[in-house]
């Protein structure tokens, strides 16, 4: 039997355009599955950028600003025909990374097919498609908080990695340039903040109001602050308690959402101890870290290939290819050193 071919009346060419079709269905979710179900995938995505290809992407720092009035360049007073300054300022810097490729495999055998003959076949389609974009998720996820192994030079960098001051990070590269020698690279940073009941609720605001004061845009802040389990939960004790009851069989008690300065505070389930094994807080700012993908590598899934005679089972993939970009590392921040005691 010819790949692709028929063998007895049964057709594996139109086999696999209908397992592709029924693919093509589930397509148009995967993204949104992937995303929406952990709170540090969804920020990032949020701002989420789509590029067309090219050996690699370039990433453009704004690291400065130009002098001021009281400086020899940039922004100068003058009265009448007073001669204007014209000193060029360099303030960008551009660095490049490599795009990191993944790609998680759907595989359905002939006997599996026989066994869930149409229209169970179908069925058995998006079971295992579902469990793809589980795996795939919960893995990205991994990646995203730098705890997944794999090669670090195939990966997407990690929120730790690219969100760090000059106490944890002081030996970091990121893209290519070390934090060391380009400061402008370090993020804000509250350490050994100590018992979250005591000190938690300043150091949050400090780490908070440095971020929105190191912004390029003044009225920037951050949009998000993202923890572990443990400190959300101190944090919610720190509130004052609620209780609703909108019938005589019915309560409430607590929030359904808590918010710091106006922004939501999740935790993320996978979001890591710091290297001392306390807790951490990330206060992160989407407008200059996000997720930039390819067009054809943006969680694409590809139609369904036979791969008999010598292996009886279709295959495809889920395909990602893309990075974790950050254009402004002064507008986010990391408090650390943060123990909860019960």
């Amino acid at each position: 039997m010819k790949c692709g071919g028929s063998a007895g009346g049964y057709d594996i060419n139109a086999t696999t355009a209908r397992l592709s079709a029924s693919l093509a269905k589930y397509e148009s979710k995967i993204s949104n599955v992937i995303f929406k179900s952990l709170p540090l995938l969804e920020h990032l995505q949020e701002g989420k950028e789509v590029r067309d290809g090219g050996l690699e992407l370039a990433i453009h720092f704004e690291y400065g600003k130009a002098q001021g009035v009281a400086d020899a360049g940039g922004l100068k007073e003058f009265n009448y025909y007073e001669e204007l300054n014209l000193t060029p300022t360099d303030n960008v810097k551009t660095a490049t990374t490599n795009w990191r490729s993944l790609a998680e495999p759907i595989v359905i055998s002939w006997k599996e097919s026989r066994e869930n003959a149409a229209p169970n076949r179908f069925k058995l389609l998006k079971q295992k498609t579902e469990n793809a974009m589980n795996s795939m998720k919960d893995e990205m996820n991994d990646i995203f908080w730098g705890i997944s192994g794999g090669t670090a030079s195939m990966i997407p960098t990690s929120i730790p990695s690219i969100i760090t001051g000059s106490g944890l990070g002081s030996g970091d590269t990121v893209y290519g340039l070390a934090k060391a020698s380009n400061t402008w690279m370090y993020s804000q940073e509250e350490s050994a903040i100590g018992e979250f009941a005591d000190n938690g609720l300043k150091k949050m605001r400090s780490l908070f109001n440095s971020c929105a004061a190191n912004s390029p845009n003044k009225t920037d802040a951050p949009t998000l602050a993202l923890t572990d389990q443990t400190v959300f939960e101190a944090y919610e004790d720190l509130l004052p308690p609620q209780y609703r009851t909108d019938s005589l069989t019915k309560g409430d008690i607590g929030f359904q959402q808590l918010f710091f300065k106006g922004i939501p505070v999740r935790f993320d389930r996978q979001c890591p101890l710091d290297s001392s094994d306390l807790h951490q807080i990330f206060f992160l700012n989407k407008k200059y870290v996000k997720l930039v993908v390819d067009k054809e590598g943006n969680f694409k899934t590809w139609p369904f290939t036979w791969m008999g005679p010598r292996n009886f089972f279709w295959a495809t993939q889920i395909v990602f290819m893309g990075q974790v970009i950050c254009t402004n590392f002064e507008s986010q921040g990391v408090g650390y050193g943060i123990v909860v005691s019960d």
